[in-house]
C-alpha cells in the first residue's frame, strides 16, 4: 500500500492505494501524486505533497487517521518524530 495525494472535489486528499513501489520507481517520469518532500528540522520531520505544494501530511489526535492540511502551526500536527531502524 502506498500513500497518494489526489484531488477530491477540489480538495487535495490523502489516500491509500495498492501500488508496486518498484513499478513507481521504474517510471520514466516522477509519479508526483505518490511523492512527498521530506524536510527535517532538528528531531522532527514534515512531509509536503509534491503534487499539491503547500499541503502537508497531518494528524489531529492519537489513533485518528492522517490527512492533508495547508495550515501549518495550527491545531493540526504536521511535525512528526521519525525513527528509522536499520
Amino acid at each position: 500500500m502506498c500513500l497518494i495525494c489526489e484531488d477530491s472535489g477540489g480538495q487535495p486528499t490523502l489516500l491509500l492505494k495498492e501500488e508496486e513501489i518498484l513499478a513507481l520507481y521504474n517510471e520514466m517520469a516522477p509519479v508526483e501524486p505518490f511523492l512527498f518532500y521530506h524536510s527535517k528540522n532538528g528531531r522532527t520531520s514534515t512531509f509536503e505533497s509534491v503534487a499539491f505544494p503547500g499541503w502537508f501530511i497531518a494528524s489531529s489526535e492519537r489513533s485518528h487517521p492522517i490527512f492533508l492540511t495547508s495550515h501549518q502551526g495550527g491545531i493540526y500536527n504536521v511535525n512528526f518524530n521519525l525513527n528509522i531502524n536499520a
